[in-house]
């Protein structure tokens, strides 16, 4: 298997489609990495309130599960052929993105860096 990340993105309207790159994917063949964005998901409360928070921190809770704990359904789970297919069909309020191929080697350190461009942070306050 080749190494992917996928975007995955908070739906914040259905109605125009307007969506929040909220946390990242990362999969090798040694391990999976996940992040998901708090600041992300307090603009998402904000805009969307308190009930689709709770939604999206338990649909996260059950990602994070099933990498800390995996079972064998878990690398066909996190493969990038069913990324796809929940990318093509998953019209819920976490949506994965596309599978995207990197060409180097996945650790830590390229995942937060990886996390960083796609997703970024709160934006530092000057005082």
């Amino acid at each position: 298997m080749k190494s992917f990340i996928s975007i995955l993105s908070f739906q914040t309207s259905s109605c125009s489609g307007e969506n929040l790159a909220g946390g990242l994917l990362a999969v090798s063949d040694e391990r999976i990495w996940f992040k998901a964005s708090d600041f992300k998901l307090d603009i998402a409360k904000q805009l969307c309130g308190k009930d689709y928070e709770t939604m999206l921190k338990q649909i996260i809770h059950l990602i994070e599960n099933r990498i800390h704990n995996p079972s064998k359904e878990s690398v066909a789970l996190f493969s990038a052929d069913y990324i796809t297919y929940l990318n093509r069909y998953s019209q819920g309020v976490l949506q994965f993105g596309a599978p995207k191929p990197v060409g180097l080697p996945i650790d830590d350190d390229s995942f937060n860096i990886l996390y960083k461009k796609f997703i970024g942070e709160r934006p530092l306050e000057i005082a």
